[in-house]
């Protein structure tokens, strides 16, 4: 009996305490499953235009100047002026690349530069000021000629412009405020001529202001479309003076605006855009008050002759920078706008060839320019 006790103390203090158990492993954390995007079917298109590296032509501008350019024949000009009509001009070449030394120049009384127009006769540089005891002014000197400069006085401030050259003669058409209208005629050759045509015979007034709507000129014939009044009202006119004749154009009394307009020696032709309607396409005779003929243009119909393989640029700014914008004469957009620059001051626009173009601006007070080559299947400039 006490054999089989002890024999069972040894056999309990022989027992190890029993292990505890160890915890489950956690279960896997599901694996992120990424659905992949699904591929775009409809890529972007490509760029309409290509921007080339800019170039510097010209520094130490002022950060408030204005700037104008010519291109002949590949070669261009640029200048950039001061409120206090002091310039600088600067060559540069089709790959917008800078050609010899910057020139500096002035034109005293200039407050801005307006334009650089010209034919084979040399470069007319076009400026607003003042000049003698006038305090509004048009002022003119061609480029290459210090000696040739011209002041023509404005009856107010600049409201409207358009303006082109020919082989001999730069056109400057104009309003000004309190309801002033003029063409400037500016003859290049040995020296420079200007003579000044009124638009109209009503008696500028306060209460008709004038808006040039579009101009055109072939040789020595040309034409202004002109409107007398604000838009809305009921007594406006619009107007064709010409060479020749002046006349009230009441088929274009409701136009918002001429997208392409041309002269010839018997009619002129134009593109009118109104508000509820596509553009329309005029043949008008200067000594006749109808149309010669009047029809809509179609959307996706190219704009009739000699319209057919024109198209326009410009230049547009706002916040995010400077855009190109280039439209057909019937003014459809042949692309999205192209930001050219995030430059937001002055800038400037021309044309090499038929859709290439050199477009200068104004940054970190440097005039920088570059080559903005687009689709050459669409119509040029």
């Amino acid at each position: 009996m006490r054999v089989a006790f002890v024999m069972a103390l040894l056999t309990l203090g022989c027992e190890e305490p029993a292990p505890t158990p160890r915890p489950a492993p956690a279960p896997p954390a599901p694996e992120e499953v990424t659905t992949p995007a699904a591929p775009d079917p409809t890529p972007a298109p490509p760029p309409a235009c290509a921007l080339r590296a800019p170039s510097t032509w010209i520094e130490g501008a002022p950060d408030d100047g204005t700037l104008a350019l010519r291109v002949v024949d590949e070669q261009g000009t640029a200048v950039v002026m001061d409120d206090a009509g002091r310039a600088t001009r600067r060559a540069f070449d089709a790959d917008a690349a800078p050609v010899g030394a910057p020139i500096a120049l002035e034109l005293g009384g200039a407050r801005a530069l307006l334009a650089l127009e010209g034919g084979e006769r040399g470069t007319l540089m076009l400026a607003r000021g003042s000049c003698a005891e006038e305090a509004h002014c048009l002022l003119a000197r061609l480029l290459d000629d210090d000696a040739s400069r011209l002041a023509a006085p404005l009856p107010g401030p600049l409201r409207t412009t358009r303006r082109m050259a020919t082989a001999r003669r730069v056109y400057f058409a104009w309003t000004a405020e309190g309801g002033h209208a003029g063409l400037d005629i500016f003859t290049l050759g040995d020296g420079l001529g200007r003579v000044r045509a009124r638009l109209g015979d009503r008696a500028p007034s306060d209460e008709h202001p004038s808006e040039i709507l579009g101009f055109a000129a072939q040789n020595d014939a040309w034409a202004v479309l002109w409107r007398r009044g604000v838009l809305e009202s009921a007594d406006s006119e619009v107007f064709l003076t010409t060479d020749v004749a002046h006349r009230s154009v009441h088929a274009l009394h409701d136009t918002l605006a001429i997208d392409a307009m041309a002269r010839t020696n018997r009619e002129v032709s134009l593109i009118a855009t109104f508000e509820f309607s596509r553009p329309h396409f005029l043949r008008l005779d200067p000594r006749a008050d109808e149309p010669l003929s009047a029809r809509e243009i179609p959307a996706g119909e190219p704009p009739p002759e000699p319209f057919s393989e024109r198209a326009r640029a410009f230049l547009d700014v706002d916040a995010e920078g400077l855009w190109l914008h280039r439209q057909s004469a019937a003014g459809d957009a042949l692309h999205p706008p192209v930001r050219v620059s995030p430059s937001t001051t002055a800038a400037a626009l021309a044309r090499l060839d038929t859709a290439r173009y050199i477009v200068a601006w104004i940054e970190d007070r440097e005039v920088r320019g570059r080559v903005v080559d687009c689709d050459v299947s669409e119509p040029g400039t």
